[in-house]
């Protein structure tokens, strides 16, 4: 990540952290991607991991990349209520002049593979072929 969360994100997920239900989680996903139609079974499992038991949190710190001199990609969902995707893909392309970065029409933070599956397997693949 190039920038920490909207403050109003951590806010709505606070919930579904400490006291996580299927019902939280659901509620927390439905904001989070702005009421686009998901998959069905794809929002039942997203809803049935906030209940595994013993689950951590995992959250990693922002990326070092002063020494990086290889192509990175970075691809961001346009309509992410995590982050301002605009200045995240700003701050991105400052510290790697290198990278391509990726602005995906129409995606959120968690929509992102189903609200843009062929921009994203297009950039994906001529990232790496």
């Amino acid at each position: 990540m190039f920038a920490g969360f909207r403050a109003g994100y951590l806010l709505r997920a606070l919930p579904t952290l400490l006291r996580p239900s299927e019902v939280r989680a659901r509620a927390f996903l439905a904001w989070e991607t702005a009421g686009l139609r998901l998959d069905e079974t794809w929002r039942r499992v997203y809803a049935l991991a906030a209940t595994v038991p013993g689950r951590k949190l995992i959250a990693g710190g922002r990326p070092r990349t002063a020494g990086l001199r290889m192509p990175v990609l970075v691809l961001l969902a346009e309509n992410s209520r995590a982050h301002h995707a605009a200045e995240v893909a700003e701050e991105a392309r400052r510290t790697l002049p290198q990278g391509q970065v990726v602005l995906l029409p129409g995606a959120t933070r968690h929509s992102l593979p189903l609200t843009a599956p062929k921009p994203l397997n297009d950039r994906l693949i001529d990232f790496l072929g």
